[in-house]
């Protein structure tokens, strides 16, 4: 793991709990996050008063794997953490702001 040889501090849960993620983020000033989009859509679909509590600003990364992410959960993400979203499919990444998200609106990557 990529984090460990650089010898950065990484959070693992037992199980997902959105709230707990945002919590972990907050408590240990987590700047990467990797998330299935299923995760991604739990955590954006807490009450906004919920993200009030804890503080995401440290983010510099969410990185999103496994399944095709589709545009809408994309741009709800750039809305609500800024530029910071990844999506890996495969061997590629690729970095999603929001007019890249809404260029591909109608469509999922």
């Amino acid at each position: 793991m990529v984090a460990m040889r650089l010898a950065r501090t990484v959070v693992v849960h037992p199980h997902f709990d959105p709230v707990e993620v945002l919590a972990a983020v907050h408590r240990h000033r987590v700047d990467t996050v990797v998330l299935l989009p299923s995760m991604l859509r739990a955590i954006l679909d807490l009450p906004r008063e919920t993200f009030a509590w804890w503080d995401t600003s440290l983010l510099r990364a969410i990185v999103v794997r496994g399944d095709d992410l589709p545009v809408e959960l994309a741009l709800s993400a750039i809305d609500r953490f800024g530029s910071v979203l990844h999506s890996r499919l495969g061997p590629s990444i690729v970095t999603l702001g929001r007019d890249h998200a809404a260029a591909l609106a109608g469509s999922a990557w």
